[in-house]
Protein backbone atom coordinates (compact mmCIF):
# COMPACT_ATOMS: atom_id res chain seq x y z
CA UNK A 1 0.00 0.00 0.00
CA UNK A 2 1.27 3.86 -1.35
CA UNK A 3 1.73 6.18 1.55
CA UNK A 4 0.78 8.75 -1.22
CA UNK A 5 -3.01 9.68 -0.80
CA UNK A 6 -4.75 7.98 -4.21
CA UNK A 7 -5.84 11.49 -5.79
CA UNK A 8 -2.18 12.74 -5.81
CA UNK A 9 -1.15 9.57 -7.78
CA UNK A 10 -3.81 10.94 -10.31
CA UNK A 11 -2.24 14.07 -11.12
CA UNK A 12 -0.24 14.27 -14.34
CA UNK A 13 3.32 14.93 -12.85
CA UNK A 14 5.06 14.76 -16.08
CA UNK A 15 3.01 17.49 -17.69
CA UNK A 16 3.64 19.57 -14.44
CA UNK A 17 7.22 19.14 -14.15
CA UNK A 18 7.52 20.06 -17.76
CA UNK A 19 4.99 23.41 -16.77
CA UNK A 20 7.45 23.84 -13.82
CA UNK A 21 10.80 24.17 -16.36
CA UNK A 22 8.46 26.31 -18.37
CA UNK A 23 7.62 28.91 -15.74
CA UNK A 24 10.67 28.56 -14.18
CA UNK A 25 12.76 29.75 -17.15
CA UNK A 26 10.70 32.95 -17.60
CA UNK A 27 10.68 33.56 -14.10
CA UNK A 28 14.92 33.29 -14.50
CA UNK A 29 14.71 35.76 -17.24
CA UNK A 30 12.44 37.91 -15.20
CA UNK A 31 14.87 37.97 -12.84
CA UNK A 32 17.89 38.91 -15.27
CA UNK A 33 15.77 41.40 -16.68
CA UNK A 34 15.35 43.14 -13.22
CA UNK A 35 18.82 43.30 -12.98
CA UNK A 36 19.43 40.11 -10.20
CA UNK A 37 16.04 41.59 -8.30
CA UNK A 38 12.92 39.21 -8.02
CA UNK A 39 11.07 42.78 -8.18
CA UNK A 40 9.11 43.81 -9.69
CA UNK A 41 8.33 41.00 -12.30
CA UNK A 42 9.69 37.70 -11.07
CA UNK A 43 8.17 37.40 -7.92
CA UNK A 44 4.76 38.53 -9.28
CA UNK A 45 5.38 35.71 -11.90
CA UNK A 46 6.02 33.03 -9.21
CA UNK A 47 3.15 34.04 -7.16
CA UNK A 48 0.58 34.05 -10.56
CA UNK A 49 2.02 30.78 -11.19
CA UNK A 50 1.40 28.77 -8.20
CA UNK A 51 -1.89 30.28 -7.29
CA UNK A 52 -3.31 29.01 -10.66
CA UNK A 53 -1.56 26.18 -10.87
CA UNK A 54 -3.30 24.93 -7.43
CA UNK A 55 -6.35 26.80 -9.06
CA UNK A 56 -5.82 24.41 -11.91
CA UNK A 57 -5.10 21.17 -9.55
CA UNK A 58 -8.54 21.86 -7.65
CA UNK A 59 -10.95 22.45 -10.92
CA UNK A 60 -9.19 19.36 -12.01
CA UNK A 61 -10.72 16.92 -8.67
CA UNK A 62 -14.31 18.34 -8.98
CA UNK A 63 -16.75 15.92 -11.18
CA UNK A 64 -17.78 16.74 -14.31
CA UNK A 65 -21.31 16.48 -13.03
CA UNK A 66 -20.85 19.41 -11.41
CA UNK A 67 -19.89 21.64 -14.50
CA UNK A 68 -22.66 19.61 -16.45
CA UNK A 69 -25.30 21.11 -13.49
CA UNK A 70 -24.05 24.38 -13.57
CA UNK A 71 -23.37 25.12 -17.11
CA UNK A 72 -26.87 26.34 -18.23
CA UNK A 73 -27.06 28.96 -15.22
CA UNK A 74 -23.84 29.93 -15.36
CA UNK A 75 -24.21 31.19 -18.78
CA UNK A 76 -27.26 32.85 -18.32
CA UNK A 77 -25.82 34.63 -15.11
CA UNK A 78 -23.03 35.91 -17.44
CA UNK A 79 -25.41 36.71 -20.36
CA UNK A 80 -27.60 38.85 -17.70
CA UNK A 81 -24.00 40.59 -16.55
CA UNK A 82 -23.08 41.17 -19.97
CA UNK A 83 -26.42 42.82 -20.43
CA UNK A 84 -25.88 44.89 -17.50
CA UNK A 85 -22.55 45.76 -19.33
CA UNK A 86 -24.34 47.85 -21.64
CA UNK A 87 -26.39 49.32 -19.35
CA UNK A 88 -23.95 50.47 -16.51
CA UNK A 89 -20.88 49.26 -17.61
CA UNK A 90 -18.32 51.31 -16.73
CA UNK A 91 -15.29 52.35 -19.28
CA UNK A 92 -11.62 51.53 -18.79
CA UNK A 93 -8.67 51.65 -21.92
CA UNK A 94 -11.36 53.25 -24.09
CA UNK A 95 -13.60 50.38 -24.17
CA UNK A 96 -16.95 49.99 -21.88
CA UNK A 97 -16.82 46.22 -20.62
CA UNK A 98 -16.55 46.50 -16.79
CA UNK A 99 -18.82 46.48 -13.74
CA UNK A 100 -18.20 48.20 -10.83
CA UNK A 101 -19.05 46.25 -7.72
CA UNK A 102 -17.51 48.62 -5.11
CA UNK A 103 -14.69 45.98 -4.01
CA UNK A 104 -13.66 45.04 -7.57
CA UNK A 105 -13.82 45.71 -11.52
CA UNK A 106 -15.93 42.71 -12.75
CA UNK A 107 -15.57 41.85 -16.75
CA UNK A 108 -17.99 39.18 -17.50
CA UNK A 109 -16.60 38.97 -20.92
CA UNK A 110 -13.43 37.01 -19.94
CA UNK A 111 -15.98 34.55 -17.44
CA UNK A 112 -18.08 33.73 -20.77
CA UNK A 113 -14.93 32.47 -22.81
CA UNK A 114 -14.62 29.02 -20.90
CA UNK A 115 -18.47 28.80 -19.71
CA UNK A 116 -19.54 29.53 -23.55
CA UNK A 117 -17.21 26.28 -24.65
CA UNK A 118 -19.11 24.30 -21.47
CA UNK A 119 -22.31 24.88 -22.51
CA UNK A 120 -21.95 24.51 -26.14
CA UNK A 121 -20.22 21.07 -24.85
CA UNK A 122 -23.05 20.28 -22.85
CA UNK A 123 -25.67 21.22 -25.08
CA UNK A 124 -24.12 18.37 -27.61
CA UNK A 125 -24.09 15.84 -24.97
CA UNK A 126 -27.64 16.04 -24.00
CA UNK A 127 -28.45 15.37 -28.32
CA UNK A 128 -28.31 11.81 -29.28
CA UNK A 129 -25.94 10.75 -31.30
CA UNK A 130 -28.31 10.59 -34.58
CA UNK A 131 -29.12 14.52 -34.12
CA UNK A 132 -25.71 16.04 -34.23
CA UNK A 133 -25.25 15.95 -37.97
CA UNK A 134 -28.60 17.97 -38.43
CA UNK A 135 -29.55 21.28 -38.78
CA UNK A 136 -31.19 21.01 -35.37
CA UNK A 137 -28.21 20.48 -33.55
CA UNK A 138 -26.17 23.56 -35.41
CA UNK A 139 -28.51 26.62 -35.36
CA UNK A 140 -28.83 26.31 -31.55
CA UNK A 141 -25.14 26.46 -30.94
CA UNK A 142 -25.16 28.94 -33.41
CA UNK A 143 -27.04 31.20 -30.80
CA UNK A 144 -25.50 30.38 -28.07
CA UNK A 145 -22.60 31.76 -29.59
CA UNK A 146 -23.82 34.39 -31.37
CA UNK A 147 -25.64 36.27 -28.31
CA UNK A 148 -22.03 36.78 -26.33
CA UNK A 149 -20.42 37.83 -29.17
CA UNK A 150 -23.02 40.73 -30.34
CA UNK A 151 -23.11 41.67 -26.53
CA UNK A 152 -19.19 42.13 -26.78
CA UNK A 153 -18.50 43.54 -29.79
CA UNK A 154 -21.14 44.25 -32.35
CA UNK A 155 -23.26 46.02 -29.96
CA UNK A 156 -20.88 48.25 -28.37
CA UNK A 157 -18.87 48.78 -31.93
CA UNK A 158 -22.28 50.01 -33.11
CA UNK A 159 -22.87 52.20 -30.40
CA UNK A 160 -19.54 53.55 -30.18
CA UNK A 161 -19.89 54.15 -34.44
CA UNK A 162 -23.66 55.99 -33.52
CA UNK A 163 -22.37 58.15 -30.61
CA UNK A 164 -19.19 59.39 -32.12
CA UNK A 165 -20.83 60.40 -35.29
CA UNK A 166 -23.63 62.44 -33.00
CA UNK A 167 -20.85 63.88 -31.15
CA UNK A 168 -18.23 65.12 -34.29
CA UNK A 169 -21.73 66.43 -35.96
CA UNK A 170 -22.37 68.48 -32.83
CA UNK A 171 -18.83 69.56 -32.56
CA UNK A 172 -18.15 70.67 -36.07
CA UNK A 173 -18.93 74.02 -37.56
CA UNK A 174 -17.56 76.50 -40.21
CA UNK A 175 -17.66 79.78 -40.95
CA UNK A 176 -17.02 82.19 -43.72
CA UNK A 177 -15.37 85.42 -42.26
CA UNK A 178 -14.35 88.49 -44.12
CA UNK A 179 -11.37 87.32 -44.19
CA UNK A 180 -11.33 83.84 -44.66
CA UNK A 181 -12.61 80.44 -43.56
CA UNK A 182 -13.04 78.98 -39.53
CA UNK A 183 -13.36 75.45 -39.18
CA UNK A 184 -13.97 73.41 -35.79
CA UNK A 185 -14.05 69.52 -35.78
CA UNK A 186 -13.32 67.02 -33.34
CA UNK A 187 -15.56 65.98 -29.62
CA UNK A 188 -12.28 64.49 -28.38
CA UNK A 189 -9.61 66.21 -29.24
CA UNK A 190 -10.69 69.29 -31.26
CA UNK A 191 -9.07 71.31 -33.57
CA UNK A 192 -9.60 75.02 -34.92
CA UNK A 193 -8.81 75.57 -38.30
CA UNK A 194 -8.29 79.25 -39.88
CA UNK A 195 -8.03 79.64 -43.76
CA UNK A 196 -7.23 83.01 -45.62
CA UNK A 197 -9.05 83.00 -48.93
CA UNK A 198 -5.46 83.95 -50.70
CA UNK A 199 -4.23 80.40 -49.46
CA UNK A 200 -7.68 78.71 -51.20
CA UNK A 201 -6.37 76.71 -54.13
CA UNK A 202 -9.57 74.71 -55.20
CA UNK A 203 -13.20 73.96 -53.62
CA UNK A 204 -14.82 70.44 -54.54
CA UNK A 205 -18.31 68.53 -53.94
CA UNK A 206 -17.55 64.95 -52.49
CA UNK A 207 -20.67 62.49 -52.08
CA UNK A 208 -20.53 59.25 -50.76
CA UNK A 209 -22.59 56.53 -51.21
CA UNK A 210 -24.30 57.24 -47.97
CA UNK A 211 -24.30 60.73 -48.14
CA UNK A 212 -26.35 60.36 -51.22
CA UNK A 213 -28.95 58.61 -49.70
CA UNK A 214 -29.11 60.91 -46.82
CA UNK A 215 -29.50 64.35 -48.88
CA UNK A 216 -25.53 64.70 -47.39
CA UNK A 217 -22.71 66.49 -48.99
CA UNK A 218 -18.83 67.33 -47.80
CA UNK A 219 -16.73 69.87 -49.30
CA UNK A 220 -13.14 69.56 -49.93
CA UNK A 221 -11.00 72.46 -49.70
CA UNK A 222 -7.35 72.56 -50.96
CA UNK A 223 -5.28 75.09 -49.26
CA UNK A 224 -2.06 76.46 -49.90
CA UNK A 225 0.81 74.88 -47.45
CA UNK A 226 4.39 74.70 -46.43
CA UNK A 227 3.95 71.00 -47.74
CA UNK A 228 4.69 69.55 -51.05
CA UNK A 229 1.55 68.89 -51.69
CA UNK A 230 -0.32 71.42 -49.41
CA UNK A 231 -3.31 71.12 -47.14
CA UNK A 232 -6.59 69.87 -47.26
CA UNK A 233 -9.88 70.70 -45.05
CA UNK A 234 -13.17 68.67 -45.31
CA UNK A 235 -16.60 69.70 -43.69
CA UNK A 236 -18.71 66.91 -43.67
CA UNK A 237 -22.10 66.22 -43.15
CA UNK A 238 -23.31 69.47 -45.13
CA UNK A 239 -26.21 69.71 -46.47
CA UNK A 240 -26.60 69.13 -50.66
CA UNK A 241 -27.44 72.77 -51.11
CA UNK A 242 -25.61 73.95 -48.76
CA UNK A 243 -22.25 71.79 -50.09
CA UNK A 244 -23.17 72.89 -53.39
CA UNK A 245 -22.66 76.73 -52.48
CA UNK A 246 -19.94 77.03 -49.26
CA UNK A 247 -19.40 80.90 -50.02
CA UNK A 248 -23.19 81.62 -50.12
CA UNK A 249 -23.99 81.28 -46.55
CA UNK A 250 -22.55 79.51 -42.87
CA UNK A 251 -23.73 77.18 -40.37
Amino acid sequence: MSIIPQPLTQFPWRVLALLLAIAGFGTLVLYSSAGGSIFPWAANQAVRFCIFTVMALVLSRIPVEVFARYTFPAYGAILVALVLVELIGGVRGGSQRWINLGFMQLQPSEFMKPVIVLTVARFYALLPVGEIRRWNAIWPALVLIGLPWALVLVIPVALGAYVHARLSVKHSAYSLAPWGLVFKSGWFNRTLKLVRYGKIQTVSKVESPFDRRNGMAAVRIDTAGGEMQGHTIEIPYLDTAVAGAPAEGSI
